[in-house]
């Protein structure tokens, strides 16, 4: 059971991914989360509710190149509920993408008991017999009817868009998805200092002072994230 309060946060860092629900756009310059955590945080919401995992499925296969591997598995590791844990392995090994196999085989099957945790309507459709249940996701012992990505365009914004909103996004589009990104996204909201850096992104003192050092070399930024 989450509160109020926790859900309304979830929905307001699934906002900032581009997922359009309804709720408060994120303040990134006051509250710098980022993709990783975000999907992260989302976990408790997703397996209690079908739309939530549904399009955080959605998002992560569609943007998976937009997450930081090496970041999400530091994320990854704070993580305490072994559900959730194995929800986010099979969200990862739906992608395909071979960045996250390190952290996908550090994430252990649950017991068939423990999807008492997983709210009874993600599996109702499979239980009745009208989909089948998702394989993927059984992989790690989670019981629950197969995932589909959502195809309505609307419950989306567009790369252009989430860019805008979103400066981790749009530096990841710029730098690819590295240190490098996420340090000139914090740069751009105003985080300077490598020990500002360091712990918000949980990366050495030495990456944070090396990136943000050439970053700052290199004039940047460039006026290129002005939030609203």
């Amino acid at each position: 059971m989450i509160s109020k309060l926790i859900k309304e946060q979830i929905l307001t860092d699934l906002i900032g991914l581009g997922i359009t629900f309804s709720g408060k756009r994120p303040n990134f310059k006051k509250e710098p989360v980022t993709p990783e955590q975000a999907i992260v945080n989302a976990l408790p919401f997703a397996k209690i509710d079908f739309l939530v995992m549904q399009l955080l499925h959605t998002w992560v296969m569609e943007n998976h190149e937009l997450i930081h591997a090496e970041l999400l598995s530091k994320v990854a590791s704070k993580i305490e509920n072994r559900v959730e844990s194995a929800i986010l392995g099979g969200l990862l090994t739906y992608t395909k993408d071979k960045r996250f196999k390190t952290l996908t085989s550090k994430i252990s099957r649950i017991k068939p008991e423990q999807n008492s945790e997983i709210e009874k309507s993600l599996s109702l459709s499979a239980r009745v017999g009208q989909h089948p249940y998702d394989n993927v996701m059984s992989k790690f012992g989670v019981k629950m009817t197969e995932l589909e990505t959502e195809k309505s365009a609307t419950k989306f914004l567009s790369r252009d868009a989430m860019a805008k909103m979103n400066p981790f996004i749009k530096c990841r589009l710029l730098f690819g998805s590295n240190a490098r990104a996420d340090v000139a996204a914090l740069m751009t909201l105003g985080f300077n200092n490598p020990s500002e850096v360091k712990r918000i992104l949980n990366f050495s003192y030495e990456t944070a002072h090396r990136n943000t050092g050439s970053l700052k070399e290199a004039g940047w930024p460039f006026g290129l994230y002005s939030p609203k």
